[in-house]
């Protein structure tokens, strides 16, 4: 008899014991998860903020391209008064070479 009291007494104990093993082990799975969740929404963060960034780089981009082009226009048409503006001043000076040649 004591002899089962006392295997019943250890099992007790061992019960015991793994009783609260299995609450640690509970306790750390939570905390486990709290991070896992953490980091998730970490992870959640970083991606948007990505994405955001991207669309603004993609934005930018289309943008300079956008000048680019502009800036290709308003120097082709500066060109083209500039070749304007010489064939008026090669006119200008035909009309007074023409103008002094009668003179004479």
């Amino acid at each position: 008899l004591r002899d089962a009291l006392a295997k019943s007494q250890a099992a007790m104990l061992e019960l015991e014991k793994l009783r609260v093993e299995s609450s640690q082990s509970a306790e750390a799975i939570d905390l486990l998860t709290d991070e896992v969740s953490r980091l998730q929404e970490a992870l959640a963060e970083k991606e948007a903020a990505y994405v955001s960034v991207k669309e603004a780089q993609q934005s930018a981009e289309a943008r300079a391209l956008n000048l680019d082009k502009k800036l290709q226009e308003a120097s082709d048409k500066l060109m083209a008064h500039a070749k304007r503006d010489a064939e008026l001043e090669g006119m200008y000076l035909a009309t007074v070479a023409e103008v002094e040649s009668l003179r004479e």
